[in-house]
């Protein structure tokens, strides 16, 4: 009998550890999936938006908005499950279907408004299509992680840090494959189906009823087959998504989503729905090929960044000069436009050299050999406006001053933005006088002409700079260059009284606007009233409304936000405890959003590969947050934290806040990572103040949950749409540490229970 008590009591023990470990599994697959939903997301509505980072705000805000919903709603019938496992199962299984759906329609959203891809949309479109697609999505993973709480049982904290725990380590898990692999070899919609899989999968391995490993093996037999058909999904997409373009390739690499389109014999090149250039269509690069040349005819030395190539080499090649250097960031563009365009590579000459890889790097690095020690005659930029931090970051001082040092004495520095008007408009001024002013602080020389776009020339030495179209004129007949859009269009039309007034509505602007920097993108935000302005919604006046702002108040409010949390404190001293975590967490979680949006865009100014890495930088948050849940966890060990820990920590984590700068000079992963474990270790520490305290497991979940996550939600909100394009980066970093500081005083402040 005791040998068979053994056997049994041995059985028994090694159900519960199986049953255990499949649990666990459950929580890790169901961080994997929405870590990898969130980068796939992440990755389609930026090209949706045009390739705008700042309209990550809007998506963080959404997801983390409607997860908060989703944990209060799961908070109000989640003590009362009887059937938790159902319920759980359900909910994952929803998550699973609603993942790829998500990425799918994410490239259908212009087409079912009925915008033209290339087209600028404005805030109420972003907005409204954000909601619209990540609603369902962000109510699910709430739903999922209270009901889930539920399922360990123990009825403390621990089930809380517990299932936070794993489903972070599931979500570095999948955000890792998913950058590493999966982004490389498989397409959105595809990968999205494999998450999907797995997650369903999963949910049939760890639940031994045979009703759940049925509804499993349906969903993961229907997301196979989409699999399978998901090549000819894509395609259907994406000529629904570009109807009337006559799409002919599209391909997504690892820095961006490209197309090439046809229209009467000409291809264009789209990158992120913006285009890039076309072929063979002389009059959109006669100007660029040449109009830098004719203001340092002496030029030997060129490099270029950006632009088409094939068309720059079909004008030089009866005039080459001694070396050309072609900067891209993305070496499929250059594929493409080889392979997918009526390009002009063959026969490749001797004096182009193309170098892949981040432009500015290349430029602090010298470029080559050659330019390092001899220096460049003339860089040209042709990157686009500055729209987006991707942009920007080729309009700042630094970048400037990078370049600055990679020129000749009389070297000459390019760039192209805009198309002219006949009147510059208050935001184009605004735009080109930021510009101006930003060349003044670091060339001694700077000229505007208006062409088809204003070009900038900008120089330590006068030499041969000029805005005198007929001088210009004049060197092209003696250089003998057949650009016939140039010298019979172009350059004959500029009138000098038209040269003038632009002059001087520039210098004008020039005095006022700020310089333009890696941590304050000031231009960014002018470029962003154009884009309001050409949109044509009232998304122009809130950004022009954004004018009246001033960084105290948004500070002012919190502060509000705290006095009312302190007053209902001590009015209900039987709520103090609820308020005392539910404030902490909203405060975590807005200073934490902001920490990573800020992370996010000056990443994107010092690197420019954030499509790229974003998976590997929203990973290291996750994977931080982790460690942090972890420690507080071992340090607790089943105790409530003590007050002063609560008041403490956030303090620390305000002085973080302001490292940034500092800390990314030496890795801006460590740096997210970092910002990520103070987060998990304050959640635990909110989440032990309240369990046990009248509240359910499933209701305490979904209070620190969803006060996270709003808080979350607001700071992306107002990260991306005040403080970061009106006040610059330390503003931001600023504001998060204040809140994190007034955190730490109310927690003292209200009474203790």
């Amino acid at each position: 009998m005791l040998f068979i008590s053994g056997d049994v009591s041995l059985l028994h023990k090694s159900y519960t550890m199986m049953r255990f470990f499949r649990l666990h599994l459950i929580f890790i697959a169901m961080g994997a999936a929405a870590m990898a939903a969130q980068i796939l997301v992440m990755r389609r509505l930026i090209v949706l938006f045009g390739g705008n980072e700042l309209t990550a705000g809007a998506i963080f805000a959404a997801w983390m908005g409607f997860s908060g919903v989703g944990n209060l709603i799961a908070g109000r019938f989640a003590d009362r499950l009887r059937d938790p496992v159902r319920a759980a199962a359900a909910a994952l299984f929803a998550l699973a279907l609603a993942t790829p759906a998500t990425v799918a329609l994410s490239g259908l959203a212009k087409a079912v408004a009925g915008i033209p891809p290339p087209e600028i949309t404005g805030l109420p479109f972003v907005i409204l299509a954000t909601l619209v697609l990540l609603a369902p999505m962000g109510l699910l993973i709430g739903l999922s992680f209270t009901i889930a709480c539920r399922l360990p049982a123990s009825g403390t904290a621990s089930d809380i840090g517990r299932v936070y725990l794993l489903d972070l380590i599931g979500a570095g898990i999948g955000g890792l494959l998913l950058s590493t692999y999966a982004i490389a070899i498989f397409t959105s919609l595809q990968t999205a189906l494999i998450v999907a899989a797995v997650l369903a999968a999963a949910v049939g391995w760890a639940f031994a009823r045979p009703g759940i490993k049925m509804a499993s093996f349906g969903v993961v037999a229907l997301l196979a087959l989409a699999i399978w058909f998901a090549p000819t999904v894509d395609g259907m997409i994406a000529r629904v998504q570009w109807s009337g373009f006559n799409p002919i390739v599209q391909r997504e690499s690892l820095f961006s989503n490209l197309m090439v389109t046809e229209n009467q014999g000409e291809r264009t090149l789209f990158i992120d729905g913006r285009p890039a250039f076309s072929l063979p269509l002389p009059e959109t690069y006669e100007a660029k090929a040449w109009v830098g040349r004719l203001e340092h005819p002496a030029a030997e030395k060129i490099a270029i960044i950006g632009g088409g190539i094939s068309g720059i080499l079909s004008q030089w090649r009866l005039h080459p000069p001694e070396r050309a250097y072609f900067l891209r960031l993305d070496p499929m563009v250059t594929e493409l436009e080889r392979t997918a365009m009526p390009s002009a590579f063959e026969p490749w000459p001797e004096w182009a050299e193309i170098i892949t890889g981040d432009e500015r790097r290349s430029v602090r690095e010298g470029i080559s050999n050659a330019s390092h020690h001899e220096g460049l005659d003339l860089l040209i930029v042709d990157v686009g406006d500055p729209e987006t931090a991707a942009t920007d970051r080729f309009y700042t001082r630094e970048f400037f001053e990078e370049s600055a040092r990679i020129l000749q004495p009389d070297g000459v520095m390019m760039l192209a933005l805009m198309q002219p008007s006949n009147v510059v408009s208050e935001e184009s001024a605004a735009l080109l006088g930021s510009v101006t002013r930003t060349l003044g602080t670091v060339f001694a020389h700077v000229v505007v002409l208006p062409l088809d776009r204003y070009y900038f020339f900008a120089s330590q030495e006068a030499g041969a700079l000029t805005d005198d179209a007929a001088l210009l004129m004049q060197r092209a007949t003696e250089m003998a260059i057949d650009a016939p859009t140039l010298t019979v269009w172009m350059l004959p039309s500029i009138a000098p009284e038209r040269v003038t007034s632009v002059r001087e509505a520039v210098d004008a602007a020039a005095h006022i606007a700020p310089i333009n920097t890696d941590r304050r993108p000031i231009a960014y935000r002018a470029a962003m009233m154009m884009w309001e302005t050409r949109a044509g919604s009232w998304g122009r006046r809130f950004v022009a409304a954004t004018e009246l702002l001033r960084p105290w108040m948004g500070a002012s409010l919190s502060l509000l936000m705290a006095g009312i949390c302190v007053l209902l404190g001590r009015r209900h001293p039987n709520a103090a405890e609820r308020i005392r975590a539910t404030w902490l967490l909203y405060a975590v979680g807005f200073s934490a959003m902001s920490f990573e949006i800020a992370l996010i865009v000056f990443y994107q100014m010092q690197q420019g590969l954030l499509v790229a890495q974003i998976g590997f930088i929203l990973t290291a948050f996750m994977v931080g947050a982790g460690a942090g849940a972890l420690i507080a966890m071992g340090w607790l060990r089943g105790r409530r934290a003590s007050l002063w820990l609560l008041v403490g920590s956030p303090v620390l984590m305000a002085g973080y806040m302001l490292l940034l700068f500092l800390v990314t000079r030496v890795n801006f992963i460590l740096a997210n990572a970092l910002a990520g474990m103070l987060t998990g270790w304050i959640y635990q520490l909110a989440a032990s103040r309240l369990a046990g305290r009248r509240h359910g497991i499933g209701t305490t979940a979904a209070i620190v949950e969803s006060s996270d996550h709003w808080g979350a939600a607001v700071g992306a909100l107002i990260t991306t749409l005040i403080t970061l394009p009106l006040f610059g980066i330390t503003a931001t970093l600023a504001t998060a540490s204040f809140t994190l500081i007034l955190a730490a005083l109310t927690i003292a402040a209200l009474p203790r229970t």
